[in-house]
C-alpha cells in the first residue's frame, strides 16, 4: 500500500484495455452500481418491514381472539351454579 492506495491492482485483461485505451470510468460505473444496489437493498427492507407489520397485526388479533374466547369460557358456570 502507498497510503491509502494500492501499490497495484488486478483487473481482467478486456478492463485493463479499456482503461489504457481511454475507455469508460470504472470508478463512476462502480459507484452507480453501489448506488443501485444499496437502492435494492432498501427496497427489500422496506418490503420485509412491511410484511412483519402485517404478521405482527395477524398475531394480534389472533390473540385478541383467543383473550376473548378464554374471558367468554371462564364466564360459563360448570354445573349451573
Amino acid at each position: 500500500m502507498d497510503g491509502d492506495k494500492p501499490e497495484f491492482i488486478i483487473l481482467p485483461y478486456e478492463k485493463y484495455s479499456q482503461t489504457s485505451e481511454g475507455g469508460r470510468d470504472f470508478s463512476s460505473e462502480s459507484a452507480e452500481r453501489s448506488t443501485d444496489g444499496a437502492d435494492e437493498e432498501q427496497n427489500n427492507i422496506d418490503a420485509l418491514n412491511r410484511e412483519i407489520l402485517v404478521l405482527k397485526e395477524e398475531i394480534r388479533q389472533k390473540e385478541s381472539a383467543e383473550l376473548v374466547d378464554n374471558t367468554e369460557s371462564e364466564d360459563v358456570i360448570p354445573g349451573g351454579y
